[in-house]
């Protein structure tokens, strides 16, 4: 301390001095100590514009920027450098200029490029386009686009928001269009990209003019039939009583905190009135659902003797009847409510729910006996604009419904309506699918043209002697006494070379067409998805459910499948992952069979052993693996050799014994057989004994 801070050990020059006086002047004696002017340098420095950490924060504050729709100018303000100053002094905040002309449009050139890549790759994009205009009355288009990426996820992009100064005529917006359809390398093999749009003339008029899908936003239409039943003579009426009175209040500071403190001495929730806005229906329903709801605090404030007696003539024009058809109207608008809230805020909304909802506000708007006047006129209105809106493109709205797992009972069809859709998609299925076959048979005509050069190459050399030897094909057992054959070892050398050809239980070859009906039926009568459901779960071929502890074996099993059986969308799935989830057969094979065509289940003694005896509906499933009858769908695999030795639970079943392309013996008829299996069912594989 002595040689390290001499100034703090001088001599005291007064004794005297208690000891909390001798404490203060010390304490003074260090805060005077002077700073070292290299830690000043060293701690304040500024970050370089090119450090990581300066790097981050320029990109923190630039999506701030660009995701909460703040102005550039906002870095400039002093109050917001101050409080970067704070959080980190080292910091330096670029101008405003750098992020409008450097940070942002970089930002938005790499997030183009990700969306490109992710375009590139989609098959087909929907685009939906409105045109607005902003407060200082500059007319804008926004294009965004939709599309299923390659792990069935729903994507959806705002390609692009741009001035448009010119007419907005049907021509103009589709030269838009088709600018952004090039621009973004958008897929237009099935033709023309499809188009969401409102009801506009001019939007009608660029769908007609581009040739292609061109759909009608629902939530638009809703909103233009019940703009049209409000024009009701005595409907308007009422809303003009209502609005005068949520105006009144609206002006009126005196009026509002009159009714902010009536409601709360009656406990009514203390809400402000709401004032229409005339092109939006949603608006009036909004106003008359409030003024329903304050209605005891709103005419105990009109006639309190603060807002004077001319007040109570707003009160007394209301009638009886009045509140009556109010009600009634409110509760005949609530469902057009409801849906164009969900339409709003669904992240995922496809047009495959347009006619399910569609049909049942049809239903809705039918006329009962107990009716009043008002809303019978009301839905006379509605039902009438509604009714023809799709009839132009009805037919894809059923098949698309079809095609959509929550909807594909189409209950709003009768018998021979829903028939005919589902014969329309087999149709489709067999074209696209000999579109495919076209596809793949040039593909392999090229195939064909790269391979003659191996021709010329020379012969394989021949295996060394300490070459892994083939297994030798194994013989049948002769009973005792019986003397070989000439016959026998023919028997066992056809079956050796040709066993895997020839077939005594083959059915004869299906068309295309009766193999696509086939699938479709299959698709039609499995059970429909709950509505809250994902639509685009994804579906496979197959699916293995296997035990934990045979996570490897499973995927060479998925390996040899891809290798050897054309299933190119197989998948590998634990049997555990569905087990929380439901506690039922019927609840497993529902949710399994919605996700793949037949369920291959690993048998081994993990699977018995950790399966069998975990879950509360091992019994089922071993049922429907013993017998073939109960689900053709469950495809039973023996994978470990001897697999039937040690799997003592299961009776004679049918599958297909794995192991034996393990160990080397008829892997090519082992693989045929899941061939067979996936072609024609589980009822084409042989049966399997159970070892005594």
């Amino acid at each position: 301390m002595r040689r390290h801070h001499p100034n703090l050990l001088t001599e005291d020059p007064n004794p005297t001095k208690t000891t909390s006086e001798k404490l203060e002047v010390k304490t003074s004696v260090v805060n005077t100590v002077p700073i070292s002017g290299n830690l000043v340098s060293l701690f304040g420095k500024k970050y370089p514009s090119n450090a990581e950490r300066s790097k981050k924060i320029t990109d923190k504050i630039a999506r701030f920027i660009v995701k909460d729709l703040r102005p550039f100018s906002m870095v400039d303000s002093p109050e917001f450098r101050d409080m970067i100053a704070c959080l980190d002094n080292r910091y330096q905040v670029p101008s405003r200029k750098t992020f409008s002309e450097v940070v942002i449009p970089k930002m938005y050139s790499d997030v183009k490029v990700q969306v490109l890549s992710s375009l590139l790759e989609a098959e087909q994009v929907a685009l939906t386009t409105d045109g607005w205009s902003s407060r200082a009355t500059e007319s804008y288009i926004t294009i965004t686009s939709t599309h299923i990426d390659k792990d069935w996820n729903l994507c959806n992009f705002v390609l692009q928001t741009r001035m448009m100064p010119e007419s907005h005529t049907g021509e103009n917006v589709a030269e838009v269009l088709r600018n952004a359809v090039k621009e973004w390398k958008l897929p237009t093999s099935h033709g023309f990209p499809p188009v969401v749009s409102d009801n506009a003339a001019n939007m009608m008029k660029a769908g007609e003019l581009l040739g292609n899908i061109h759909i009608n936003c629902y939530a638009h239409t809703l909103n233009l039939a019940c703009q049209k039943c409000l024009a009701v003579k005595k409907l308007e009426n009422i809303l003009a009583k209502i609005r005068r009175i949520a105006a009144f209040f609206h002006r009126s500071n005196i009026a509002a905190a009159l009714l902010k403190n009536t409601a709360e001495s009656l406990s009514l929730p203390q809400h402000k009135l709401i004032m229409d806005v005339r092109t939006r229906w949603n608006s009036a329903y909004d106003m008359i659902s409030r003024f329903l709801e304050m209605q005891v605090a709103i005419f105990a404030t009109l006639k309190s003797k603060e807002l004077g007696k001319e007040r109570e003539a707003e009160f007394k024009s209301f009638h009886d009847d009045d509140f009556t058809v109010a009600e009634e109207v409110v509760q005949l608008l609530k469902p057009f409510k409801d849906i164009t809230t969900l339409l709003c805020s669904e992240k995922s909304p496809t047009l495959s729910i347009i006619l399910p909802l569609h049909n049942k506000l049809l239903d809705k708007l039918r006329e009962q006996n107990d009716d009043t006047p008002t809303v019978r006129s009301m839905k006379n209105i509605m039902y009438k604009d509604l009714k023809e809106r799709y009839n132009r493109i009805e037919h894809t709205l059923r098949i698309v419904s079809a095609l959509d797992p929550r909807f594909k009972m189409l209950p709003f069809l009768s018998e021979n309506d829903r028939s005919a859709v589902y014969s329309d998609i087999v149709l489709e299925v067999c074209r696209v699918q000999s579109i495919i076959k076209v596809k793949r048979e040039k593909e392999d005509k090229e195939a064909e043209l790269d391979d003659v050069e191996v021709l010329n190459e020379p012969p394989l050399p021949s295996l060394s002697s300490d070459s892994p030897d083939v297994s030798p094909v194994k013989k049948r057992v002769k009973a005792e006494g019986s003397s070989s054959t000439c016959g026998d070892s023919m028997e066992s050398v056809l079956h050796s070379f040709l066993g895997d050809v020839y077939i005594t239980d083959v059915e004869p070859p299906k068309s295309p067409s009766t193999i696509a009906e086939q699938q479709v039926n299959e698709y039609r009568s499995a059970r429909a998805i709950p509505l809250q459901e994902n639509p685009f779960l994804e579906t496979h071929d197959a699916l293995i459910l296997y035990a934990e502890k045979d996570a490897s074996l499973a995927q060479q099993l998925q390996q040899d499948l891809e290798e050897n059986v054309d299933l190119p969308n197989l998948n590998v799935i634990l049997y555990e992952e569905f087990a929380p989830e439901v506690q039922s057969h019927f609840g497993t094979m529902t949710i399994l069979f919605q996700r793949c065509r037949y369920l291959l289940v690993l048998v081994t003694k993990n699977f018995t052993e950790a399966s069998f005896s975990k879950f509360q509906h091992e019994i089922a499933l071993k049922d429907s693996i013993e017998n073939s009858e109960k689900n053709e769908r469950v495809i039973p695999v023996w994978g470990e050799i001897g697999a039937k030795d040690i799997v003592m639970e299961l009776s004679v079943f049918k599958g297909i014994d794995y192991s034996l392309s393990l160990q080397g013996d008829d892997r090519s008829r082992v693989f045929f057989q899941f061939k067979k299996a996936f072609e024609y069912g589980r009822k084409n594989i042989k049966n399997f004994p159970k070892q005594q």
